[in-house]
């Protein structure tokens, strides 16, 4: 929309705040990401690829299914951006009066979850995720250990299928949502694999990002993975990012800016010149 400015939240720059131990400083900065934010976030990873296949696949077969609204991307419940509401709901993890209460306010929430949550609620949240940090890490360890001395196209291939191997279960699922036989088990062939990692925003980026920062001369480690999560999420639907010289560049070198139409900068004074 021309005049709306808006600056979401992707779920790695909640969870930074989150793990501030800080108590004053995390007051402070939730209080600034709330204003700004007004509570709104990009939705979590599984939610946008689940969308984008439903779009890959209808270009493909001039299908004609139900527009996704404008800024179908964005939610305002801040717990959408690492999982579903539906989903909490079917798990018996929420109630209808929460919903409601985040639904009214969705800055003042997400506001208070960041500056009032338990210590020992955050430590334990923490934990659990450093372990899914450290779970991922090994593996992309395990994985550059067998392409290490390739150069960077084979590498960028072997991400590409160890990408698509784990998301045939998801793949799938869409599929058979959609009734299309050509994306389950045994009929989806490699150009149209490739097709489909090249035209799935979150695949390409993914890949494009995480392939470069493998290919980085020092370890990759769990601040890596986070921050190129934020940036997988928000490259493709942004008009503008301000950002650290590394992945700003990387996305550069990739060519994303140019692919997705998202201006790149690593001055937060550069904002006003794309207004």
């Amino acid at each position: 929309m021309a005049g709306v400015v808006i600056f979401p939240l992707t779920s790695n720059l909640i969870v930074e705040t989150y793990k501030m131990k800080d108590d004053r400083n995390r007051s402070q900065l939730s209080e600034i990401q709330a204003k700004f934010s007004q509570g709104l976030v990009f939705r979590n990873r599984d939610e946008i690829i689940r969308q984008e296949i439903v779009q890959f696949v209808s270009a493909e077969i001039s299908l004609s299914v139900n527009e996704a609204p404008h800024f179908w991307w964005l939610s305002r419940n801040f717990v959408e951006a690492f999982v579903s509401w539906q989903t909490l709901s079917k798990l018996g993890l929420v109630e209808q009066d929460q919903l409601r209460a985040i639904a009214d306010d969705p800055k003042f929430a997400l506001y208070h979850w960041l500056a009032t949550a338990p210590a020992n609620e955050r430590i334990l949240a923490m934990e659990a995720y450093e372990r899914g940090s450290n779970e991922l890490i090994e593996r992309i360890y395990s994985r550059l250990q067998l392409v290490r001395d390739e150069k960077f196209a084979m590498r960028r291939r072997a991400y590409s299928a160890n990408l698509a191997l784990s998301e045939s279960p998801r793949i799938v699922e869409v599929a058979e949502l959609m009734k299309v036989v050509w994306l389950q088990p045994g009929q989806l062939d490699g150009s149209r694999l490739r097709k489909l990692l090249r035209d799935v925003p979150t695949y390409c980026t993914e890949i494009d990002l995480a392939v470069r920062i493998e290919s980085m001369n020092r370890p990759v480690n769990r601040n890596d993975l986070g921050d190129m999560q934020g940036y997988v999420s928000a490259i493709p639907y942004s008009d503008v990012i301000v950002g650290e010289n590394l992945f700003i560049n990387l996305a550069r070198q990739a060519g994303l800016d140019k692919k997705y139409g998202c201006k790149l900068e690593t001055d937060i004074f550069a904002i006003e010149k794309h207004l």
